[in-house]
């Protein structure tokens, strides 16, 4: 039997996106304060925290069920997402190279279009980081 893995991480980084999604989407939609600005960042960072603990959480599980912990080291992002998928942790691995992407789009500059482009994709991403922690709880129940 595996041992545990330590979800708390990936516990705190989804419920501080919700956090900064839910008070993002309470502000006025005509607002464009900069304590409108100042939220959008912080639910982009929040998104990037998230991202980064969520698949790297993935990697950890497959990493300590594998035979061959070399194999799952050698695994590229998408395979490593289609492995996950393979395994039950995650629904669609097409979904994760897009929050990828968003992800890398964040990395690279920060532009208001691209930030309201990346904040389409947090819902879909919340939804499915959600649903991966499920599953890597339930992995051990």
């Amino acid at each position: 039997m595996s041992e545990v893995l330590d979800l708390s991480a990936q516990k705190r980084a989804i419920a501080a996106l919700e956090r900064a999604l839910r008070v993002y989407e309470a502000l006025p939609a005509s607002e464009h304060s900069d304590l409108h600005e100042a939220v959008r960042s912080g639910v982009v960072q929040s998104f990037e925290v998230a991202f980064e603990v969520s698949w790297k959480m993935l990697r950890r599980r497959l990493l300590r069920d594998a035979a061959s912990r070399e194999s799952v080291a050698a695994l590229s992002y998408r395979d490593l997402m289609r492995e996950g998928a393979a395994r039950g942790f995650i629904e669609d691995p097409q979904a994760w190279f897009l929050f990828r992407e968003a992800r890398n789009v964040t990395s690279h500059t920060y532009d208001p279009a691209k930030a309201l482009q990346v904040l389409s994709v947090i819902p879909h991403f919340l939804s499915a980081s959600t649903r991966l922690l499920e599953a890597l709880e339930a992995h051990h129940a």
